[in-house]
């Protein structure tokens, strides 16, 4: 409840960020945003990334993802640690543009002004 993933995206594409999850994700698919996480699963213990154990790691299939969506320009991703679970665990071709943001987990210390602004190229792509 601390993430504030839902609170900067509904901010920058301007729906409530209380709705219901399907409210909410009808809200990004209408404006182009697919949102998917690297890992389609891993073994941790708590909720924090660093806490993930390395050799559960198996990542979602970008490949397929990405045929299947040739349009597919922009992949931004939530923190280091989805760019850095990314780029050891996906192959194949990828998008031109990757770029990582603020992590949006209450374990990043940056102020919320700071990752509004810098989550704000998502809406201005």
């Amino acid at each position: 409840p601390r993430n504030a993933f839902w609170r900067i995206t509904g901010e920058i594409f301007g729906f409530d960020a209380g709705a219901p999850y399907q409210a909410r994700t009808a809200a990004l698919r209408a404006r182009g945003v697919a949102v998917w996480d690297v890992l389609r699963l891993c073994r941790r213990q708590g909720s924090l990334d660093s806490a993930i154990e390395p050799d559960s790691m198996v990542a979602n299939d970008f490949g397929t993802l990405f045929d299947a969506y040739p349009t597919i320009e922009r992949v931004y991703f939530n923190g280091a640690a989805a760019e850095k679970n990314f780029g050891r665990l996906v192959r194949g071709p990828r998008p031109h543009r990757c770029l990582r943001l603020p992590s949006t987990s209450p374990a990043q210390t940056m102020r919320y002004e700071d990752k509004l602004a810098a989550w704000r190229v998502v809406a201005a792509s």
